[in-house]
């Protein structure tokens, strides 16, 4: 005789096993209506989680940035994706009432698989209490899927004086051509000291006085008596107002600023097409053999405002032989030139 054994379907199985935990749900909740078991919280959280469309609004501290530092807040962060790399910008606020110097904001970037890329710094040179900063950070990758903010931080210099006394900022202006921004000005040094090095700082803000641009420019030999005129372009929006930041002077006494036995035998100026040019030739009459030379030359217009330093550099120099320059001034207002440096090794 043999034996029949009842299998139930696997279907109806799951309806009835389902039934048997609704009915066991619903009895447990109106037991417990106000404190339920964890085990349904935990099953409730669960069923209620969603994928958010931007991954960079779910990873790393990017949803609350501001509990990094208590003197700065961050908005308006945003991941931008177009044909360019991808970056990040978003408006860092001084809420303090301190003013800090090299503010810098670091992010870490990450594929979308967790799968670390790269640190990146994005840096302003002056934020003042109360200042905005507008920052635009390329992240140089197309991996890029979400980014972690890690650190904002900067030096604190309330009261303190950051530029070189006796370098004197005697004008300034935003001027335009057409489309064209820029900041122009004048330095004066007044001091007794000549400078290797001198450098203008400044922060160029839009019409609602958020900084858009931080940029410096830079003179080499600057001597006692003279005056600078610098030039500072604006980027691609419209500048309402700007300040200039710093100036800072800087002297190496110990920096030999002519070898021994290097002459120039000849130097002059000429007119090209769309700008002016340097030429000369530069003789080596010592016994020396270096392995390279360079010189600086300092262009002037014709009010006699230094306007900016060429560097040309020069491969070995042996004894008795030359080295003839021809460099470009990227200036047609050239009134004289001076070569303020040859040094050689």
């Amino acid at each position: 005789m043999s034996i029949t054994t009842y299998e139930p379907k696997p279907i109806k199985n799951r309806l009835i096993a389902l039934l048997v935990v609704g009915v066991l749900i619903f009895g447990v909740t109106k037991l417990f209506p106000d404190n339920p078991p964890a085990f349904l919280q935990k099953t409730t959280a669960k069923t209620e989680t969603s994928t958010p469309d931007n991954i960079s609004q779910l990873k790393g501290n990017s949803l609350d940035p501001n509990t990094l530092n208590k003197n700065f807040e961050i908005s308006e962060l945003k991941m931008v994706n177009d044909d360019s790399w991808p970056r990040l910008t978003g408006l860092v606020k001084n809420i303090s009432k301190s003013n800090f110097q090299d503010v810098t904001l670091t992010v870490n970037t990450y594929e979308s698989n967790n799968k670390f890329i790269q640190t990146h710094y994005s840096e302003a040179y002056l934020l003042e209490a109360g200042q905005s900063w507008k920052f635009e950070l390329p992240l140089f990758d197309k991996n890029t899927a979400f980014y972690y903010i890690t650190d904002i931080r900067g030096q604190d210099i309330t009261g303190k004086t950051t530029s070189t006394p006796g370098l004197k900022i005697v004008s300034s202006e935003l001027a335009a051509e057409g489309k064209y921004q820029y900041v122009t000005g004048i330095i004066e040094n007044k001091s007794k000291m000549d400078f290797d090095e001198a450098t203008v700082k400044m922060s160029i803000m839009d019409k609602a006085g958020t900084v858009m641009q931080y940029s410096s420019a830079d003179i080499f030999c600057f001597e006692s008596g003279q005056k600078w005129k610098f030039k500072i372009d604006v980027n691609d929006y419209i500048a309402y107002s700007y300040k200039l930041t710093e100036v800072k002077g800087k002297a190496k006494p110990d920096v030999q600023h002519f070898a021994p036995g290097l002459e120039v035998v000849n130097s002059s100026f000429y007119l090209t097409e769309y700008n002016t040019k340097i030429k000369g030739t530069i003789k080596n009459n010592s016994l020396n053999h270096y392995s390279y030379a360079s010189l600086i030359i300092n262009v002037f217009d014709k009010k006699g405002y230094l306007l900016t330093s060429i560097y040309e550099n020069h491969g070995a120099l042996s004894s008795g032989s030359s080295w003839n320059f021809d460099v470009n001034t990227y200036s047609e207002d050239i009134g004289s030139f001076k070569i303020a440096e040859m040094q050689a090794n």
